[in-house]
């Protein structure tokens, strides 16, 4: 991602740890930036305030809208259908890595709340 003087195209800054942007919004005075695995904020000078990174792929393989601002907080959802809730001070509203992924003493991803909840839709 490239911020350019529109007249001269030299670079002010450049960001190139994304794997593709899906979508940039403007937000007071920085940026709202987000890929498959990312969301995060950045001012105008390039520098990234804040980073989240999701556990799976920002993309819902059931149509549901998986990038919504709103006033107070954004909303994404996951291809497991997992729905974030982060502040626009990149604050995990829901503890989502607490409360639905348990990380094991094997270092291994365990999802046990969500998979319970996946079992019981089921």
């Amino acid at each position: 991602m490239y911020c350019l003087n529109y007249q001269t195209l030299d670079n002010f800054w450049v960001l190139n740890e994304y794997t593709d942007v899906l979508c940039i919004e403007k937000y007071e005075e920085d940026y709202i930036v987000y890929d498959e695995l990312k969301i995060e904020r950045i001012d105008k000078k390039g520098t990234v305030r804040w980073s989240f990174h999701c556990i799976d792929h920002f993309v819902s393989y059931k149509g549901t809208e998986n990038f919504i601002l709103y006033d107070k907080y954004i909303k994404m959802v996951d291809s497991n259908e997992v729905v974030y809730r982060i502040s626009y001070e990149g604050e995990d509203l829901d503890n989502i890595r607490e409360n639905y992924f348990v990380k094991e003493s094997n270092n291994k991803g365990c999802l046990t709340k969500f998979l319970n909840i996946f079992k019981s839709k089921n």
